[in-house]
């Protein structure tokens, strides 16, 4: 079989399937319909596929009059990958499927220090969890790390992170006691928006903003997260008032000091979220103040990113978990108050996976890429 032969055969048997890949469940019939390949070619692949363990037989449809047709559907925990979220306090890490879901999940408070004391600790950590039952034995694609830094475009050292108040150290540094499974870096934004665009079928220009204790952002460029030298952007440290609040990098001023879940919290005074926004729902006056004052101050900040990027907005992280409908209203008609441009619409939503969206997204290009070169 010449070379083009086989690269041939290769795409019929990928678009076979991702036939059934997208279509959840599919019948021998309906893959004919629809990719209109001889049935000789359709039946070899599907015994190629089911031998590698890639999909499997599932039962019978119901008989319409002659012999029911097998039921063919993706093995969706044929390979996995490891998702995690790294930040200053805890670990939190998850195995997701072929389809983008979570079928193990763990987390730890783990202190991130610089030191083969915390390296051995977070090592153990995943290595225990590759471990659970759910997992073991499942073909384990790799581990991605998403933590809050800016990535060197190696994809192994860390070029600066002051949230975790160290940034001189690599990608081998931190998963040295790792078991034999490869692992790749991500900033934490851009994982959180590769799970947004996986779950939320995104394809217009769009800009995620994770609202967790230390902000941070991501954007989308048809489809695509944008990498560049400072990863996708650092909005948390955009000036919004010159001589403003102190930020935790040594300016002023800065967005994070305003938008931040961790500035909302100082803002309440309450020790978490969950009692300032039980007494926002019950009408309480000075709750409603300071939650107006928070979103007017996250509409300057997305109408001055809008500047550049005039595209639709995502909020995800802490604070999307208590954003309903009427605040992401509220928000809009505030930034249309203030921007020049009043005429040119925009979305503003509330994120597809919350909390998870890290967690989530730093596991995907794995299985993205496992697909491609299926």
């Amino acid at each position: 079989m010449n070379v083009s032969s086989k690269i041939l055969k290769q795409e019929k048997k990928k678009k076979i399937f991702m036939e059934i890949y997208k279509n959840k469940s599919v019948s021998r019939n309906s893959i004919l319909k629809s990719l209109n390949y001889s049935l000789p070619t359709i039946s070899q692949n599907l015994v190629e596929l089911e031998r590698s363990g890639l999909i499997k037989k599932e039962g019978l449809y119901q008989s319409t009059g002659g012999r029911p047709a097998t039921i063919y559907k993706c093995n969706k925990n044929a390979c996995i990958s490891i998702g995690i979220d790294l930040h200053t306090s805890g670990i939190e890490i998850a195995a997701i499927n072929m389809y983008g879901e979570i079928i193990s999940e763990s987390s730890i408070y783990l202190t991130f220090i610089h030191s083969d004391k915390y390296f051995r600790a977070f090592g153990g950590f995943v290595n225990n969890f590759l471990k659970n039952k759910e997992i073991n034995g499942c073909n384990i694609l790799g581990i991605g790390i998403g933590l809050p830094g800016i990535i060197a475009p190696d994809g192994n050292h860390m070029l600066y992170s002051e949230v975790l108040k160290y940034s001189d150290f690599t990608l081998s540094d931190l998963t040295q006691y790792i078991e034999d499974v490869p692992c790749f870096f991500y900033h934490n934004a851009e994982a959180g928006a590769h799970a947004e665009i996986w779950h939320g079928e995104i394809t217009r220009s769009t800009l995620m903003i994770i609202l967790d204790n230390y902000l941070c952002n991501a954007i989308i460029l048809n489809g695509k997260v944008y990498q560049g030298y400072l990863s996708s952007g650092t909005l948390e440290h955009m000036t919004l008032h010159p001589d403003g609040k102190q930020c935790y990098c040594g300016k002023k001023g800065c967005v994070d000091s305003y938008c931040s879940a961790a500035s909302l919290i100082r803002m309440t005074k309450q020790p978490t979220l969950d009692e300032f926004f039980i007494d926002l729902r019950k009408g309480d006056k000075e709750s409603e103040i300071i939650w107006d004052k928070y979103l007017h101050e996250l509409a300057l900040t997305i109408d001055n990113s809008r500047m550049i990027i005039a595209g639709d907005i995502i909020l995800s992280g802490l604070v999307q978990n208590y954003i309903i409908e009427e605040d992401l209203k509220k928000l809009k008609s505030m930034i249309l108050e203030i921007t020049t441009f009043k005429n040119a619409d925009f979305n503003i939503t509330s994120g597809n996976c919350g909390r998870k969206a890290i967690v989530i997204g730093a596991a995907l290009p794995l299985i993205n890429n496992f697909i491609d070169n299926i």
